[in-house]
């Protein structure tokens, strides 16, 4: 008796890196909004696993990340200088499913739910 048995397993590990361009929108005690605030870019990395569950074009993806975030702004009346520097551990829970494929390139549609622990704000 031969038996031959096949599985198909789809997984991915992945890492991203890049950089962010972020800004905040800042008011002070009295609700005055700080108008020449300036976007600053950081850099972020992200480490990811995503498997296919369920049917072949649904997939889960747990993701940790080392995101960097900060703003320069400045007060023309006291004539100072303000910069912030934020870092962030993050993880993040996700499901994205296929929608279609045109061509060789697939389309999908993502949600996800994230956790972010700030370690360091200057």
């Amino acid at each position: 008796m031969l038996i031959i048995s096949t599985t198909i397993t789809a997984q991915q590990l992945y890492l991203e890196t890049g950089k962010t361009v972020s800004s905040f929108d800042y008011k002070n005690s009295q609700g005055n909004k700080l108008n020449n605030l300036q976007a600053t870019t950081h850099n972020f990395m992200a480490l990811g696993y995503r498997k296919q569950i369920f049917t072949k074009t649904l997939f889960a993806s747990l993701e940790a990340s080392y995101a960097d975030y900060g703003a320069i702004g400045s007060d023309d009346t006291v004539g100072n200088f303000m910069e912030w520097n934020l870092t962030y551990l993050e993880f993040n829970l996700g499901l994205d499913y296929e929608l279609f494929t045109l061509n060789k390139i697939k389309f999908y549609t993502k949600g996800t739910a994230a956790l972010g622990l700030l370690l360091r704000g200057t």
